[in-house]
């Protein structure tokens, strides 16, 4: 069997399905999908965020023709939307980059209008920049975000996916989801919803156009999805991709510290600090000294235990908590994560479990421990949720998650059985149709508190258990077992299907064509 067949490919971002996939795969939509379904930028933020205070004229612009796509004329309207999406997106960015870090990242008024900000993003600062303002860049996001939802809303049409059975129903229910979640938002806020659409979409939205914008996502994210499962990958290119690519498959596990070596202050005549070949190589002879003093205590260490001990030799402060850790286990390390310097050993084909080294890094050393390479030479998992969501932990919610588990033992009791059920009673509409299944699911690639239930060595097939995540609500979870494919494949398989589909959308987009009227000057 083709392993094509046999990799059930689930794209991350699939209505709801998020909430359950921890570590998701590869991003998939190139230039397709530009936010997520669920479409409330930050929760809770109204009372936050400081959106522009210039209010457009909504009906204007209702009027006004915005774009031409493949010959038929939209409603600059509907990129107004999407304007106004991405600035709040934009705004909420720039709000926690400041309050975390202090950091004015774009240098914008959002108080004022973005058309009459100059837009200053270039990363090539000899670059003539591709916008004049920030509304220019802004409103081009738009523009390209509606065309994209558009042609695949004709495409999936064109293609007879609206009459794949039970499709419409996952539409529906998807919709009704983040209409119900976004009346809530709007509640807890103190804002009608009406008032709450328009904070974030602009004076032109209804709540018809927002539903009708949702169900345009809908459509676009799970047609998008089909294509992408569709996609046929062979078993000898996935054997092909891992030997090739290895390091951008495997992880490792190590510890580590550092030791800063203080250099003597060079100061000149006048007591002014000053480097020149001479103190260049004070300073080196220095740090050279103290990494072989290091090197040679390095070689002392037996285990993890005499590692840490000599870690806490060289940072131990007065005054530390009796448990700090001097030397923090690091997991499931990428490659791509690491210094050239420090990858080139930690994935060394003879690195192996317990060797040690030092990196120099100007004056500091860094100091490592190999425990041990992650190939994923391992078979993945698979089982079927129904999803009940909930912010906490809730008797009530509970009482009806046992209700469920109380219908389904008293039927059946198959993963066909749970399936129905899923069908029927799941919040988890990414997976609705699907019966709730989740497939060839990794080591820590879900919430912890599934993939703990999942992993646990005394896990028999056809278990079923209530387990709630704090983030996401209460998932019943029926275990399908152990699948045929390790996780190695199931990564090498993403990767191969991710760059097919980014061929095949560009495609897509390259077969349509879009004309910006006029209309769309009324946005400014």
């Amino acid at each position: 069997m083709s392993k094509s067949n046999r990799i059930k490919m689930k794209k991350a971002n699939a209505p709801v399905t998020e909430v359950v996939v921890k570590k998701t795969m590869s991003p998939i939509l190139k230039k397709v999908l530009i936010w997520a379904l669920v479409v409330i930028i930050l929760l809770g933020s109204a009372g936050i965020l400081t959106v522009s205070a210039i209010n457009k004229n909504g009906t204007l612009i209702r009027m006004a023709d915005g774009i031409v796509i493949d010959g038929e004329t939209y409603k600059a309207s509907d990129v107004d939307y999407y304007y106004n999406l991405y600035k709040v997106s934009l705004n909420s960015t720039a709000y926690t980059y400041y309050t975390q870090y202090g950091i004015d990242v774009y240098g914008i008024d959002f108080s004022k209008s973005l058309f009459k900000q100059a837009y200053t993003q270039d990363a090539d600062e000899d670059k003539v920049p591709d916008y004049a303002t920030w509304g220019d860049y802004v409103l081009d996001q738009a523009v390209t975000a509606y065309y994209n939802y558009v042609l695949l809303n004709n495409e999936a049409e064109a293609a007879g996916f609206l009459q794949t059975p039970g499709i419409e129903d996952q539409i529906a229910r998807s919709v009704a989801q983040t209409v119900a979640d976004t009346k809530v938002e709007a509640e807890a806020n103190g804002a009608s919803y009406l008032s709450y659409l328009r904070y974030y979409y602009g004076n032109c939205v209804t709540e018809e156009s927002f539903e009708a914008a949702i169900r345009r996502e809908v459509i676009a994210n799970l047609y998008s999805t089909s294509l992408f499962e569709n996609v046929e990958i062979e078993d000898w290119e996935i054997a092909d991709e891992y030997k090739d690519n290895k390091n951008d498959y495997d992880s490792v596990n190590f510890l580590k510290f550092s030791v800063t070596v203080e250099l003597d202050e060079h100061l000149d005549e006048n007591g002014e600090k000053y480097s020149d070949d001479a103190t260049k190589e004070a300073d080196d002879k220095k740090i050279t000294e103290a990494s072989l003093a290091l090197k040679t205590e390095l070689d002392t260490v037996t285990d993890e235990k005499s590692f840490e001990m000599l870690a806490k030799k060289y940072n131990y402060a007065e005054g530390d908590a009796d448990d700090k850790v001097y030397a923090p286990l690091k997991e499931k390390v990428a490659f791509s994560s690491l210094e050239d310097a420090e990858a080139a050993i930690l994935f060394a084909e003879d690195t192996v479990a317990g060797q040690t080294f030092i990196n120099r890094d100007d004056n500091v050393l860094n100091v490592y421990y190999f425990i041990s390479r992650e190939d994923n030479h391992y078979n993945t998992r698979s089982f079927r949720h129904i999803l009940l969501n909930s912010e906490a932990e809730s008797e009530e919610v509970l009482a009806a998650a046992q209700a469920i588990v109380d219908e389904f033992n008293a039927g059946a009791k198959t993963a066909e059985a749970f399936g129905e059920l899923a069908f029927k009673y799941t919040e988890d509409t990414g997976s609705m149709l699907d019966g709730g299944l989740v497939e060839n699911v990794g080591v820590d690639t879900v919430v912890e508190e599934i993939s703990t239930w999942l992993y646990d060595e005394a896990r028999a097939e056809g278990d079923v258990e209530i387990i709630f995540s704090d983030s996401y609500g209460y998932h019943i979870v029926f275990y399908c077992g152990e699948d045929d494919v390790e996780y190695w494949e199931v990564l090498c398989d993403d990767s191969l299907r991710t760059a097919e589909y980014e061929t095949l959308a560009d495609e897509i987009i390259a077969k349509h064509s879009y004309k910006k009227l006029d209309g769309l000057d009324r946005i400014k």
